[in-house]
């Protein structure tokens, strides 16, 4: 399990598509479950469950669209990989359950 707190909060765009990119590819190719605390809403789309909390407790749950996160992820994905990503997930091997769960701070 990896535990994100805000993975891109400093980040421009191409460097936070990089980010995500490793994330997802973590998730899906070795099923490694992340838990990401966010703020930018944007990255919202790549969750399968988005936990909101207010004053520090579950407010509420919320689903994705399960076609649009395949279709974001699948673009993604499709881009040229970067022999540093490549390197990196060849080196992971963690037998874990694969869900990516956002939580959003309100």
């Amino acid at each position: 399990m990896l535990l994100l707190d805000e993975p891109t909060g400093d980040l421009d765009s191409k460097n936070t598509e990089i980010v995500m990119k490793i994330l997802v590819q973590l998730n899906r190719q070795h099923g490694m479950t992340l838990v990401m605390v966010t703020h930018d809403i944007h990255l919202r789309q790549f969750a399968d469950r988005i936990l909101h909390l207010r004053d520090g407790k579950l407010h509420h749950e919320e689903i994705p669209d399960e076609r649009k996160r395949e279709r974001l992820v699948s673009d993604l994905l499709s881009q040229t990989s970067l022999p540093f990503v490549t390197n990196l997930l060849s080196r992971t091997t963690l037998p874990l359950p694969s869900h990516i769960y956002t939580v959003v701070e309100l």
